[in-house]
């Protein structure tokens, strides 16, 4: 059962209520319930190992209440709708049957300040889509007993299932692997991708810290301009990492430590390029430069550069969107996204663990076939075809995990 200090909960409710309440409104002596942990947010994490599970909720009064408070739980499914809406989040509510309310009622004793829970159940995960991130949504429903009123902003808690994710993941550390996948050239009839905003993102794992070299991580790439990642950039810190934008040079503040998982989003609304890591904005470029999609690079593929800018590690969970993604979207996607989600255009998890077929399991179509790749050999502009599948090798082990 989770605990919470009281005179933190009560500094933090009298600032809450001070700031919505019009002068002369505010009554330092009122007490008021909440549901315990929703403080700041109502996201509270509900971290479980496999199914079933329980969450303890409780409810927390900011003083000791002088008569039994009995309190009515809910599940409550448009409150994670009006969430969804006002925070341009993408929770998912987990499916009926696989949740329970096992206690309905919960009560604080007089005498005392918080309530001895209600359980709430995940009897199981059956069914459950990867790539989404699911919410039970609990609300008080009824308070009987006492005087006191339920903060409004604290009377719904939205528990975000947290599960660790093991997966397979691309060897990028053999040069002979970096290529690029021609759709125009591959794929008779395909038109480039036009995009006026979009998001480029990649989960990548280095294994070699400051290397004394350039190190190229991928490109997407098309009529207009690219989107190029690399590390260590001449006159740059060997651990940072450089976005060559359509635009110009968006240099990370982030320095790369190597053996971590990090998640890159390249984000573009039509005037501005921001890049994120983990979902927190690091650094931005006003822009306005579009591109249209047609090829994706690994590693540094463009003449005898694969080896000099060759880049030790791994990468997972490539996507491409059609509008630039804000921060609490990324934040809920680090460990996958519903390949169904509105504006995905691919999504290659790089995690088939065998064979040479990045597959898009968006069902768009746009397969990276690593056997009918595309570069130049030497210092020109003259392309030819490489069968590069003999050289595609997976890895996971105990780095490959994912909690959120």
């Amino acid at each position: 059962m989770k605990t919470i200090n009281k005179c933190y909960v009560l500094l933090c409710i009298m600032a809450t209520l001070l700031a919505s309440c019009k002068d002369g409104d505010f009554d330092p002596d009122k007490k008021v319930l909440l549901l315990t942990g929703t403080e700041t947010s109502p996201v509270v994490k509900f971290a479980m190992d496999d199914a079933p599970a329980i969450y303890y909720v409780t409810t927390s009064a900011t003083n000791k209440v002088d008569n039994d408070v009995i309190v009515t739980y809910e599940i409550n499914y448009e409150a994670l709708a009006t969430y969804n809406e006002k925070n341009k989040t993408s929770y998912f509510t987990t499916p009926e049957s696989s949740v329970k309310l096992l206690d309905t009622q919960d009560t604080i004793k007089a005498g005392k300040a918080s309530s001895s829970g209600a359980r709430v159940q995940i009897v199981s995960t059956e069914g459950w889509v990867d790539g989404r991130t699911y919410v039970i949504p609990v609300s008080i429903k009824k308070v009987e007993g006492g005087s006191l009123d339920v903060m409004e902003s604290s009377k719904n808690i939205l528990l975000r299932v947290s599960r660790t994710i093991s997966f397979n993941s691309l060897d990028i550390s053999n040069t002979n692997l970096y290529s690029e996948y021609w759709f125009e050239k591959s794929k008779p009839g395909f038109t480039p991708i036009s995009l006026p905003a979009y998001t480029c993102e990649i989960k990548v794992f280095l294994t070699e810290d400051k290397p004394n070299r350039i190190r190229r991580l991928c490109n997407w790439g098309g009529t207009g301009g690219q989107n190029m990642l690399r590390f260590g950039e001449e006159g740059m810190d060997r651990n940072q990492l450089q976005w060559v934008s359509p635009s110009g040079s968006v240099p990370s503040k982030t320095l790369f430590a190597p053996n971590r998982w990090y998640t890159i989003s390249l984000t573009f609304d039509g005037s501005k390029y921001i890049m994120y890591v983990d979902g927190v904005k690091d650094n931005e470029l006003a822009g306005t430069s579009q591109f249209a999609f047609s090829k994706f690079e690994i590693g540094m593929s463009w003449a005898g550069y694969n080896s000099s800018q060759r880049i030790n590690g791994r990468i997972a969970e490539v996507r491409l969107w059609k509008r630039a993604l804000v921060s609490s979207e990324i934040q809920v996607g680090i460990c996958g996204v519903d390949p169904n989600a509105e504006d995905l255009v691919t999504y290659w998890k790089m995690n088939e663990g065998s064979g040479h077929i990045f597959h898009d399991i968006t069902g768009n179509g746009y397969d990276l076939n690593w056997s009918d790749t595309w570069r130049s050999p030497t210092e020109s502009d003259i392309y030819q075809n490489y069968d590069k599948s003999s050289y595609v090798s997976w890895v996971i082990d105990d780095n490959n995990k994912c909690s959120q």
